[in-house]
């Protein structure tokens, strides 16, 4: 039998038995026919004739026919266990003839996959064996309404008997890899007494360790999948995953439902020290074929979720502990310990760490933060300043996470240790949350692309402080926030564009903050489009424009001079495109071109002995205040076109020209010098 059809498509396996009138060349009178066809649960046909059917030619089915009451086969049958075969031809032939009772008799029927004897048809003893499903998955038809000769096909509706349990596993990233799983186990009972007529199953006897078989591929989020049938019971509590020597046991605190024609799919996380449940679920199994589309996930909340124990939590960081023993809001009974009951009747961070939420604190670790399963939310300001902090995995329970919007802090910032961030929400040390990119650890230095595929927003900050130094914004960003990048490490931007040649290719982005590639005073050159599209890259690679504002500049590159191109049509400096505080910078020329017309706060902030070049005429229409923050003990030196009268100066003019430009950069001439030229430098 092909079984996948059976445990996927299943479960309502509809049989025809059908009295048939003598016919010559046919059948002989009387005689009982079967035709097998699919029940409305199932959505895949087989089969060249057009009937459904869940079976495939060579299954065989056992049938039985009684008459006198329903709910008691009489030790004389009708029909006593004939072994019907599926031909190729769709048809059911059985080893010897099925008669009606003379007379219009009710009859009952029942039918039994796969073909075994049964000693007793309301307790028949069953035992499990999980390493052959054919023998397994008992299926169970039955049609107790009575149906006589005269009335045609009799229906069957066959059920599964037996209960399945899926394990998906995935692992705590302290692995460098998925590692090599030996087995995995239950802890079940495997015998049982079976009802037929009821199709009830009764479980008995002691639970022994049932092992569940690998499956050839596993659900996005976990490395491999285990399954097996389980015979219907409760009580059932524990799985074991064993790797290598080592044995990790998950206990759970409420019972695993087996159902019969139930699958229950259980998500297990599984770390170095410890295993815990990421989700339940539990399905008919007559939806089972859903599995196959993806739609048996463990993204749901768990049916039956974990009741947290009193088990002590083993803290990696004995300050931290002490710290929440000493918080009566946490250490409810006044113990010497902190229980996972505890830690789950936590609610908010605040409870935890009072004012400030978690700022500012001095812990290296907080792996056991998972154990907090009664927080929901990660405000604006959690985890930021923990300078000392190497590792934190969130908790399952977290929905929401605060973005660092509007002037906000964000999470974990500058918290310059960090290298492992696991938990709800993360992905290779990573924080995506809608879509969004949260945050990075700061100390973990990406090789290649550390944005996952599917990002649509660099958070606020989400990258400030980072070590990573290749940068590559997948096809899926189109924005990019305030700051999302300030104070990194990063050397190379790289933009996915719609084709591989800079000249006709766009950027995907849509939307960047100005201040995005503030203070990367490593970023040494942007690749991307250099002509199409409203983001582009200056010839040199050196300069970001958006629209007709130059965002960015790449202050860690070795060049001593950067030149606006004319033709790009740049009329603005960004917030803080050349800003240097904070870091250093080779940049000592700049020529800006005729078409500027603005320049934002801080655009050259703590820029010092460096010569800017105007190549209009008149200075820009704005300059906002601060635009030359800082400058009071450095020295920018201004040039301007001379005023020609011919091939000669015009002195006078050149004069109230500087003067126009000195009294639009509203600074005293002890922070500036004013010279003219009279051939543009850059050509």
């Amino acid at each position: 039998m092909n079984k996948n059809i059976i445990l996927l498509f299943a479960a309502a396996a509809i049989l025809l038995l059908s009295g048939c009138a003598k016919e010559p060349g046919l059948v002989e009178a009387g005689s009982i026919t079967i035709e097998a066809s699919v029940g409305q649960m199932t959505k895949v046909q087989y089969g060249t004739d057009g009937k459904s059917t869940n079976f495939t030619a060579g299954d065989k089915i056992a049938v039985y026919g009684w008459t006198g009451v329903a709910t008691a086969v009489p030790a004389t049958r009708v029909v006593d266990g004939v072994v019907n075969t599926l031909g190729t031809d769709g048809k059911w032939t059985p080893e010897s003839p099925m008669l009606w009772k003379p007379g219009l008799v009710e009859h009952y029927f029942l039918g039994v996959y796969p073909v075994h004897a049964i000693a007793d048809f309301t307790a028949d003893e069953y035992t499990l064996d999980p390493a052959d499903y054919a023998a397994s998955d008992l299926l169970i038809g039955t049609n107790l309404g009575g149906v006589k000769a005269s009335q045609g096909p009799v229906l069957l509706t066959f059920d599964h008997a037996m209960a399945k349990l899926v394990v998906n596993l995935k692992f705590r990233s302290q692995w460098d890899a998925a590692p090599a799983v030996g087995n995995v186990t239950v802890s079940a009972k495997t015998k049982a007494t079976v009802d037929y007529l009821t199709k009830t199953v009764s479980a008995k006897d002691d639970a022994s360790e049932v092992g569940l078989s690998a499956e050839s591929s596993a659900p996005d989020g976990y490395a491999i999948t285990y399954s097996g049938l389980q015979v219907p019971q409760e009580g059932v509590r524990t799985v074991k995953v064993t790797i290598g020597t080592q044995k990790f046991v998950y206990e759970a605190a409420a019972d695993i439902p087996l159902v019969s024609g139930q699958y229950t799919t259980m998500g297990l996380i599984v770390g170095k020290d410890k295993i815990e449940l990421s989700g339940i679920s539990v399905c008919d199994w007559t939806a089972g074929g859903n599995i196959l589309e993806g739609e048996a996930q463990i993204a749901n909340p768990p049916v039956n979720p974990p009741v947290p124990d009193n088990e002590p939590i083993v803290f990696a960081d004995s300050g931290l502990k002490q710290y929440l023993v000493d918080n009566p809001k946490v250490n409810l009974n006044r113990d010497d310990e902190i229980s996972k009951a505890e830690a789950a009747a936590v609610t908010s961070l605040q409870t935890m760490f009072g004012t400030g939420a978690t700022e500012g604190r001095d812990y290296r670790q907080f792996n056991e933060f998972q154990y907090f399963a009664g927080i929901t939310e990660l405000t604006d300001g959690s985890f930021n300043k923990w300078m000392s902090l190497e590792s934190i995995i969130l908790p399952e329970s977290i929905t929401k996470i605060k973005g660092g919007r509007c002037g906000e802090a964000g999470i974990f910032q500058n918290c310059p240790k960090l290298k492992v961030l696991d938990g709800k929400f993360t992905h290779d040390n990573v924080i995506v949350y809608n879509k969004q990119l949260l945050r990075v650890a700061q100390n973990v230095v990406y090789d290649g692309q550390f944005i996952p595929d599917g990002v649509e927003i660099i958070g606020n900050k989400a990258v400030s402080q980072s070590s990573t130094s290749d940068l590559f914004l997948p096809s899926s960003v189109k924005t990019i926030r305030d700051y999302a990048f300030d104070y990194s490490a990063i050397t190379t931007v790289r933009f996915a564009m719609t084709t591989d040649d800079p000249n006709t290719a766009k950027a995907y982005v849509d939307s960047i903050a100005e201040t995005a590639f503030s203070h990367c005073f490593k970023l040494e050159k942007f690749i991307g489009p250099t002509k199409n599209g409203y983001l582009r890259v200056t010839p040199d690679k050196l300069g970001l424009v958006r629209d007709t504002t130059l965002y960015a500049y790449a202050l860690g590159a070795d060049a001593t001079r950067f030149v606006i191109p004319e033709e790009m049509g740049v009329r603005c400096l960004a917030e803080g495109v050349f800003d240097i505080e904070g870091g250093t910078t080779s940049l000592k020329e700049i020529g800006l071109p005729s078409t500027l017309r603005y320049i934002r706060t801080g655009a050259f902030r703590s820029l010092a002995n460096v010569s800017l070049y105007f190549r209009g005429v008149k200075p820009p229409k704005k300059i906002e205040d601060g635009a030359f923050e800082n400058t009071s003990s450095h020295t920018i030196t201004i040039y301007v076109p001379a005023v020609m009268d011919g091939s000669s100066i015009d002195v006078a003019a050149t004069d109230a020209r500087i003067e126009e430009f000195e009294t639009a950069m509203k600074m005293g001439n002890n922070h500036f010098n004013f010279f003219f030229y009279i051939d543009w430098p850059f050509d």
